[in-house]
Formats: C-alpha cells, sequence, structure tokens
C-alpha cells in the first residue's frame, strides 16, 4: 500500500509544481531523500524508477534525464547514511539543498553538451542560487510534512483493516 501512497503523492506534486510553483526547486527531491530514509531498498526503486520515467516524459530534456538525477541523488544519501546520522532536520535540508545543486549541475551538463549556443550567464546562476536557498529554508519542513503524511496513511490503513 505504501506504492499507492508514494505514487498519489509524487503525482500531487508533479503537478503542483508544473501548475503553481514552475520557479520552485523540483519538489520530487526531498520525496527522494525520504524514499532512501524511511523506506526499503526495493519500494524505493520501483518509486524512483516510476516517478524518474514519468518527469521524463513531461519534460523537454534529454530522455532519462530525470531518472538518472534521483537515482544519483538516492544513492548518494544512502551512501551518506553509512557514514552519517541523517534523521538530523538542519541536515536534511542541506541534504536537500546539496540534491538541488546536484540536479542543477547534471541539468547545466546537458545543456552545455547537447546545445552549443548555451551560455552560462548571470540569470542561470541567480536562479541556481534561488532554487538552492529555497531548498534549504523550506527542506526541513517538507521532511516534518511528509513524515506526518506517511504516518497519517498508515494511521488510515490500520483503521480500514481493523473494520
Amino acid at each position: 500500500m505504501n506504492y499507492g501512497f508514494y505514487l498519489c503523492l509524487c503525482l500531487s506534486l508533479i503537478v503542483i509544481q508544473t501548475s503553481v510553483l514552475s520557479e520552485f526547486f523540483d519538489l520530487l527531491i526531498p520525496v527522494v531523500i525520504y524514499l532512501a530514509i524511511a523506506q526499503e531498498i526495493v519500494e524505493s526503486l520501483v518509486i524512483i524508477i516510476v516517478i524518474g520515467f514519468i518527469m521524463d516524459n513531461i519534460s523537454a530534456c534529454v530522455f532519462g534525464l530525470f531518472g538518472i538525477s534521483y537515482l544519483c541523488l538516492y544513492f548518494v544519501t544512502i551512501f551518506i547514511m553509512t557514514f552519517m546520522d541523517i534523521e538530523n532536520r538542519i541536515f536534511l535540508a542541506l541534504l536537500t539543498m546539496a540534491g538541488v545543486l546536484m540536479q542543477n549541475i547534471i541539468f547545466l551538463g546537458d545543456f552545455i553538451l547537447f546545445n552549443t549556443g548555451f551560455e552560462l550567464n548571470g540569470a542561470v546562476i541567480k536562479i541556481i542560487l534561488m532554487q538552492s536557498l529555497l531548498a534549504l529554508i523550506t527542506g526541513m519542513f517538507l521532511f516534518i510534512y511528509l513524515k506526518q503524511l506517511h504516518q497519517g496513511w498508515i494511521n488510515l490503513l490500520s483503521r480500514w483493516t481493523d473494520n
């Protein structure tokens, strides 16, 4: 049942991001980090591959770019978890900011490699810095909200199965 929860959550975040918060950072980055922390590896990888596929289909980037960035972020988070206690909210906010920076670096690499006329100007740097700052500010609140949503889902399922 966790598959249904995460897929509905991710689809909702995709709709919100594409319709309302288009200048905001990728809202699926905290979900990928949360999956790395809170879920088993097989369940997390299935969800990450599906949301990466969905984002690749609706974006105008090279196919596979979102999927690769989500998988890289997932495995980096798993790697960091072997050395550090990642449950600290401030560290989660920093990790979200690092995820946004990592995704932007992957996208910049794509643009530089495949677009010969691409120039890295002040507007691009301003957007990257703004998204990173927003990720730092909102990161810990998003993790608190994700944890509460997931716990509410588990409570709802337990009430349904008890009746």
